[in-house]
């Protein structure tokens, strides 16, 4: 991409100062081509001009391009209003940008919480998902003030379910897996581990990267996870031990598809904290960062 310091009218043109296309194509085709970018007033939308030419012929085509990868979700994502009557005990869900390594705040900017869909009217969903979290809303942090409930536009959550399963690096029936190390994010060991049914997770289990679950997931014991966890089902943690070596630990972002009648038991010694880096490993493992949707295109000559 150059930035268009020639005529300053936003369309690399061959001659301009500062422009130097690319060759493109078989080279005896002589092709080029000189790319500029830019933001525009949308947020994450930009406008792209490409001009391809040879010694004879010249092609300019402007796109106004959406980046297709999700975002926005948070420590978690609920697709849809979730039952929290079960929470107990001592947890948490933390937006704030932690540094896996050391479990420390990294001062990144802050996620929300916890983001379902906007209601109707707009604010109605996390107004009544805050009431439900009843004395837990206070252990619900992250941008926004605590509560930190927040509304988004809904994700299109089985395509990228679909597309993270298309990378599977590891593929399992559903059952019961104790202490089961799928991946690990202190060696850079990152995978996508698919559960083609339900999980119940227990014991020391251990795991980095991106964890699909077609069913309900139940994680209990010492658990530790950094990346991505996306469940088709129902939801249930329920961390044993104390301390910062007890729990259960999930480092990244909880994603929950299930659009209706969604529970999500909480309990135990639990906690889930955003971090920027953990969902950023997980996307790009998942080939989840390079989309862009073209919302527009013009043949300007």
């Amino acid at each position: 991409m150059l930035a268009e310091e020639g005529e300053g009218d936003g369309i690399p043109t061959p001659g301009e100062a500062n422009v130097a296309g690319a060759a493109i194509g078989p080279p005896a085709s002589g092709a080029s081509v000189a790319v500029y970018t830019s933001d525009t007033a949308w947020a994450g939308v930009k406008r792209v001009v490409s001009t391809a030419y040879t010694v004879t012929t010249m092609a300019t085509v402007e796109v106004y391009v959406r980046n297709g990868s999700p975002g926005g979700f948070g420590a978690t994502y609920a697709a849809s209003m979730p039952n929290v009557s079960g929470w107990s005990g001592t947890v948490y869900v933390d937006g704030r940008d932690y540094d896996t390594a050391t479990g420390t705040l990294t001062g990144g900017a802050p996620a929300a919480g916890i983001t379902l869909p906007t209601g109707s009217p707009a604010g109605s969903n996390a107004s009544a998902l805050s009431t439900a979290l009843g004395s837990y809303a206070s252990s619900v942090y992250g941008s926004g003030g605590t509560p930190s409930v927040q509304e988004v536009s809904p994700i299109d959550f089985d395509s990228l379910y679909a597309r993270f399963a298309a990378k599977a690096d590891a593929t399992l029936p559903g059952g019961s897996f104790s202490n089961p190390v799928w991946g690990n994010w202190a060696t850079s060991n990152l995978q996508v581990t698919h559960i083609t049914g339900k999980a119940n997770v227990s014991g020391s289990g251990k795991g980095a990267g991106i964890l699909l679950v077609d069913g309900d997931i139940s994680m209990s014991n010492v658990s530790y996870f950094v990346g991505l966890i996306l469940v088709k089902g129902n939801v249930t943690f329920n961390g044993g031990g104390s301390g910062p070596t007890g729990g259960l630990h999930i480092y990244g972002s909880l994603l929950m598809g299930k659009t209706s009648s969604l529970t999500w038991k909480y309990t135990g010694n639990s906690n889930i904290r955003y971090s920027s880096a953990a969902v950023a490993a997980a996307l790009g493992l998942g080939s989840a960062t390079t989309g862009y949707t073209v919302l527009y295109r013009n043949y300007l000559k």
